[in-house]
């Protein structure tokens, strides 16, 4: 009997030794998994911008969120075919990602090179934009986009999940407390309220012709998207403070929207 006790005794100090290891909160492990899904990006390296339409099938880009402890790593790949008749290359990208922080229903990482992502989760469905983040003439003859993507995960959901189909859409523009209200009425929790999509705060206005515009900001995201649920298009009519917000990268330039080489540059 003595021998069976002091078998069965632990040494606490032993025990100390080996802690439990981390693990991923079940809403973070919501997060795993491969989303891919189409991109609209813009390329502004060389000397002329490169205008990519990557669709959803096969994928132009490709973001597997995989857990690493109790936290989050993820790698990314692009993959958007040469325009036709551009003499733009193709573009064929993979890396790691970095500083991967989900939170509620937004995501957000560094992709390769200095490039900032910001992501909405809808359901199954992240979408958001890419911002190029460096300055002046750095990474010369490297990426520099700019732009939209929309991915979908990949798999079936599950009953009871953070994903997991609702009774209806909650457009990716909504904010704010009646949108959390609807968001719960259509059994959805806090944390798959409706995601933060950018779009762009910059309004201009042309004084006259060879003139510089006057412009409220130099910025071209980081703005809600009001009214439009991922923000008006090239040629699409704009009103900023009505909102109807041009797409990220592109400027309302007396209430159309452009790009850099329209009537207002930037």
């Amino acid at each position: 009997m003595a021998v069976i006790l002091v078998g069965l005794m632990v040494d606490p100090a032993r025990a100390a030794q080996t802690p439990a290891a981390p693990t991923l909160s079940p809403v973070l492990r919501e997060w795993v998994g491969t989303w891919s899904g189409s991109a609209r990006l813009t390329n502004e390296a060389g000397d002329k911008p490169c205008a990519y339409e990557g669709r959803a099938g096969p994928a132009a880009a490709t973001l597997e969120i995989t857990a690493a402890g109790a936290s989050l790593q993820g790698s990314l790949k692009l993959t958007l075919a040469s325009p036709a008749a551009t003499g733009c290359p193709a573009i064929e990208r993979a890396g790691e990602v970095r500083d991967l922080i989900a939170s509620g229903s937004s995501l957000t990482f560094a992709g390769p090179g200095k490039h900032a992502w910001t992501l909405g989760r809808r359901g199954r469905e992240l979408l958001g934009t890419v911002a190029w983040k460096g300055t002046g003439g750095e990474e010369a003859g490297t990426l520099r986009l700019s732009g939209e993507v929309r991915l979908h995960k990949a798999g079936s959901a599950r009953k009871g999940s953070a994903f997991g189909a609702v009774g209806g859409i909650i457009g990716a523009n909504v904010v704010g407390v009646g949108a959390f209200a609807l968001a719960n009425k259509l059994g959805k929790g806090k944390d798959d309220g409706p995601p933060q999509v950018s779009c762009s705060p910059r309004r201009c206005f042309l004084i006259a012709l060879n003139e510089p515009c006057e412009c409220n900001t130099t910025s071209t995201t980081s703005l809600p998207c009001g009214s439009t649920t991922s923000g008006v298009g090239y040629g699409g009519a704009c009103d900023v403070d009505g909102g109807m917000p041009c797409q990220a990268g592109l400027s309302c330039n007396s209430g159309i929207c452009e790009d850099r080489f329209g009537h207002c540059p930037f």
